[in-house]
């Protein structure tokens, strides 16, 4: 008997180390290879939890390594292929700037946060927000990284409001449309990890309204053009402002992987590694910190300094150098960038909503003129961002919350107001419930904040939920009507 029971426990403890050493691989494509058109190995393929594959890829050849996973890119709608090409492309004009150093490495700035492995299909957000948006956003405030999760923006933020609730690839670009209206969460203020990460939505109105300190400049969303090198410097070192200062930073994307055999011969960067030939492609985005012009290779000189979310194992401690002419000119590349600008909110929108299904729900914000008025004059629509999105899952993800509360910045409604008087609107549909509803006004020591009185409100139907709002009132204590808030920059 004890020999049975003994055999029977063997078989068991078997099985199961079967299935914990294969259902990783399984998960991580291990085994099955990809290659491209000329037979090429490219990585191997990645499958969610439902064994599905969305086009992603580990194209590190050590299976026991970080992962380096590319791939999974959308399709554009039609929308979102108009908004792109009618970007504007950046160019400093005229001759090559004299003035120009011969390096500009933004790695080495106390606002560049270090090299991080990207979790998931999130390159695009990882190079346009983890990388971009945090150098751009701590530049922008004068706050050094300084080994702090304050100082790096949540590039799952915006990954997860615009990837359907898929572990998927996205557009950087996305990513900058939703930091121009909502700015992007603090990592302290996001435990995106923790559960079905690519599926988590932030909770909470502080954490939103941090969120709101710096945004994307309206209008500062721009392109280049690999034939012109020289403004793409100009950008790198001061956005051609010829300043010499608050330089910027270029999101890209290129086919993958790269060969980065190749090492600099001589030179201040002597023995790193630098690639001589990028193809063109859109299957992993990362972030450009910097040229020199004192790296040669051959007959070429000069090249940007590409920083990857492959981890500190890729590259040069996942950095490398991309020679100017490593780019064909006659292809067609990926390259973007922006601007931050600081504000301070002035009217802020504090939503609490339920739904057990978020991909019903539908929110966009309004304003009247008029004070207590029963329709919005206009509407204003977050990109990729309540609209129906993010998924057939509870409000906060996978596994959390039916409810989620939320801070929107309805500050640009103000002007519209009439001697300071006016109404603010959600407008909102779907399976769900909008639980708490008010506004928020900044423009006082304390702060008033404004009440919905017709909460709890199913929003089966789109309902119209308007907040009168009067800039001129004293604070009231009482009625609800009027309720004093502590400013949360003053905290």
């Amino acid at each position: 008997m004890s020999r049975f029971l003994i055999k029977r426990h063997f078989i068991r403890l078997a099985v199961f180390m079967v299935i914990a050493v294969f259902l990783p691989m399984l998960l991580w494509g291990a085994g099955e290879a990809l290659y491209d058109e000329q037979g090429r190995w490219k990585g191997t393929k990645i499958y969610d939890e439902k064994g599905e594959w969305h086009g992603l890829f580990n194209s590190n050849p050590d299976p026991g390594g970080e992962p380096w996973i590319a791939g999974g890119l959308p399709k554009r709608t039609p929308e979102d292929e108009a908004f792109y090409r009618a970007l504007p492309r950046f160019t400093s004009g005229g001759a090559p700037r004299a003035d120009l150093p011969l390096t500009v490495r933004h790695t080495t700035s106390p606002y560049f946060r270090p090299v991080f492995v990207q979790w998931g299909g999130s390159c695009g957000q990882a190079s346009a927000i983890g990388y971009h948006y945090t150098f751009e956003r701590n530049q922008t405030l004068d706050r050094s990284y300084n080994n702090s999760s304050e100082n790096l923006s949540s590039y799952i933020f915006t990954w997860n409001f615009i990837n359907d609730g898929v572990n998927q690839g996205s557009w950087p670009e996305w990513g900058y449309q939703i930091a121009q209206y909502m700015g992007v969460a603090r990592e302290s203020d996001f435990d995106w990890a923790n559960g079905t990460f690519y599926t988590n939505w932030l909770s909470g109105y502080s954490e939103y309204f941090h969120a709101l300190e710096c945004q994307v400049k309206d209008g500062s969303i721009v392109t280049f053009d690999i034939s012109d090198i020289a403004s793409m410097k100009a950008w790198l070192y001061d956005k051609g402002r010829g300043t010499g200062t608050n330089g910027g930073l270029i999101t890209m994307a290129a086919a993958w992987p790269w060969d980065t055999s190749t090492v600099i011969p001589d030179g201040p960067f002597a023995g790193q590694k630098v690639v001589i030939t990028c193809p063109a492609g859109e299957e992993h985005a990362l972030t450009i910190a910097g040229y020199s012009d004192e790296i040669t290779v051959g007959g070429s000189t000069g090249a940007f300094l590409v920083v990857n979310s492959h981890g500190t194992s890729w590259g040069n401690n996942g950095m490398v150098w991309v020679m100017y002419d490593a780019f064909d000119p006659e292809a067609n590349y990926y390259f973007t960038s922006m601007e931050t600008e600081a504000r301070e909110p002035l009217l802020v929108l504090r939503v609490v909503v339920t739904s057990e299904r978020r991909n019903t729900v539908d929110m966009v914000t309004g304003y009247a003129s008029q004070f207590n008025a029963a329709t919005p004059d206009a509407t204003q629509r977050i990109p990729f961002v309540f609209n129906r999105t993010g998924g057939e899952y509870p409000m906060q993800g996978d596994g959390k919350s039916k409810t989620l509360e939320i801070a929107m910045d309805v500050s640009s409604f103000v002007p519209n107001f009439i001697d300071g008087r006016g109404t603010i609107f959600l407008q909102a549909q779907g399976e769900a419930v909008v639980n708490n509803l008010s506004v928020i006004y900044y423009g006082t020591d304390p702060p008033k904040e404004f009440f919905y009185t017709g909460t709890p409100a199913a929003i089966n139907e789109k309902k119209d939920m308007g907040i009168s709002v009067d800039l001129n009132d004293h604070p009231i204590e009482e009625s609800r009507v009027v309720k004093n808030y502590p400013n949360p920059f003053n905290l």
